[in-house]
């Protein structure tokens, strides 16, 4: 989204090809990764395809307090317009058996939403109504979405105040 004159697939390849040289196998891009991976991906692919942005980790070694505080911060970077921004959430609404932990990318960030865009092509509007900060709860049937303020990745175009 920041550099729609790059094919996805030519970004695909960059950050595959780093991930198979450093790690070997796809398992993790299958079963799911940790933050630490995600960011050595990402900063490689910027390096090899020579990307005029930054990453920016507002909650890498302080988690948020509020959601109120991780959403103030995403709205803060202008994501939608001078940024995205990736994401970590968990989903659960009745049980274990309709979790699942997903990575999504911000688009758009509004007052009472979240707009994503996952390599799929799925786009999806999430509720902040229906989100909480990341706790020690499995499941939750009115705010099944679970995010996690130190797995927000911003990236943002070379001279933007947070690159």
């Amino acid at each position: 989204m920041l550099f729609p004159d790059i094919p996805v697939d030519e970004i695909f390849y960059a950050m595959f090809s780093y991930y198979i040289k450093e790690y070997g196998d796809a398992n993790t891009f299958i079963n799911g990764m940790y933050r630490g991976k995600l960011n050595k991906i990402l900063t490689e692919t910027i390096n090899r395809l020579q990307l005029e942005c930054s990453i920016y980790r507002p909650f890498w070694n302080r988690p948020a307090v509020t959601l109120l505080e991780m959403h103030e911060k995403i709205m803060s970077c202008s994501v939608g317009s001078e940024s995205v921004a990736i994401l970590g959430y968990e989903h659960s609404r009745i049980d274990d058996s309709d979790r699942y932990s997903h990575w999504t990318v911000l688009r758009k960030v509004t007052d009472k939403s979240l707009i994503t865009h996952d390599s799929s092509g799925e786009s999806k509007r999430i509720s902040l109504s229906k989100c909480r900060i990341w706790d020690n709860k499995s499941k939750h049937k009115t705010k099944p979405y679970k995010l996690s303020s130190t797995d927000l990745f911003i990236l943002a175009m070379n001279g933007s105040e947070y690159a």
